[in-house]
């Protein structure tokens, strides 16, 4: 019996390993709080209204929000649209098809960083850790990817 206990806790720490260990439980999560909270996720830095440490940010705070995405334009990761906005004098620019090899996004559970056709073949999931990331976020995807049909 005492085995069994031992493999099942060896089971469970291996496959959670990958994630991020300052990760917060969803009861720790402040959605009121609008404060600009440039964080360090996975070697990264985040810019925007980032309220945890895996890419969430005050304007979408959801289990699953936990995503980041280089903007082309700065080259710089922010949790979405509207925390690029608020933290810039510029206008977005989306990542053509010809460039959706390059490492532009960045999983907040683990810190991995996909490309954008890696992301967008995913099936919304992290290739390394299997969290799951909004599927709602494919609503944006013409704020960040040049979309052809």
């Amino acid at each position: 019996m005492l085995r069994y206990a031992l493999l099942i806790l060896t089971l469970c720490i291996s496959s959670c390993s990958n994630r991020n260990p300052d990760a917060p439980t969803s009861s720790s999560i402040d959605p009121s709080d609008t404060l600009a909270h440039d964080r360090m996720i996975g070697g990264l830095l985040v810019k925007g209204k980032v309220i945890d440490n895996q890419t969430r940010c005050s304007h979408y705070h959801t289990e699953l929000d936990i995503i980041a995405i280089k903007f082309k334009c700065c080259d710089t990761y922010y949790p979405c649209y509207s925390c690029h906005a608020e933290s810039t004098d510029h206008k977005p620019l989306t990542w053509d098809s010809v460039e959706w090899n390059k490492k532009a996004i960045l999983c907040g559970a683990c810190g991995l960083e996909l490309s954008v056709q890696e992301y967008m073949d995913s099936n919304n999931t992290c290739t390394r850790c299997q969290s799951s990331f909004n599927p709602n976020c494919k609503k944006h995807y013409d704020l960040y990817f040049t979309m052809t049909e």
